[in-house]
């Protein structure tokens, strides 16, 4: 099996290449270059780019699936899979429990109601300089890709909605810092 990874170099996404390469699958991450070290010595092929500036490499290649941990913003996923349209079989997005409208019931399904964000507000937050994204918008920025995803390969997709990712090259500290701390 052939795997893209976007972004691939750090948290969830090295361990996302580190289990597929386990299971002895042709990787390809693409990211911007910043982490790559890691690969050195293994079969991995390193693309090297920005997914918001220029996605060529990408361009008439072909892949299984491809596993995408770090999109934000819908522009992100469109741009993605207007590229890769018709080159994947299968896209899996890693979105998060945070496109719930609000605290998350027991026995919570795929049907409970998630946040929404008009195009113009989002266009208003694309376009203010002022505001840092994804901010306070997070989840309603991830409902927009998961919906983009969907659009754009419908029935291709897993939209994935973790709550609190821990594990494995978890550099933020959000979880081992309790544990620490209660001990």
């Amino acid at each position: 099996m052939k795997i893209l990874v976007i972004g691939g170099s750090r948290f969830l996404g090295r361990f996302v290449v580190e289990e597929a390469l386990h299971k002895g699958y042709q990787v390809t991450v693409f990211n911007r270059g910043q982490h790559n070290v890691i690969f050195e010595g293994q079969q991995v092929e390193q693309l090297i780019g920005d997914r918001k500036q220029d996605l060529s490499l990408l361009r008439n290649r072909s892949w299984d699936a491809v596993v995408d941990t770090c999109a934000y913003l819908p522009g992100d996923v469109t741009g993605l899979l207007d590229v890769l349209k018709g080159n994947i079989k299968h896209y899996t997005f890693i979105s998060s429990i945070s496109v719930y409208q609000d605290r998350v019931p027991i026995g919570i399904d795929e049907q409970y109601k998630t946040l929404t964000l008009s195009e113009e507000k989002l266009q208003e937050l694309l376009s203010d300089p002022s505001i840092s994204l994804p901010g306070e918008y997070y989840g309603h920025l991830k409902r927009m890709c998961e919906i983009e995803t969907e659009r754009l390969m419908p029935g291709h997709v897993l939209n994935i909605r973790p709550g609190l990712i821990v594990g494995p090259h978890d550099q933020s500290d959000r979880l081992t810092y309790w544990i620490r701390r209660v001990s």
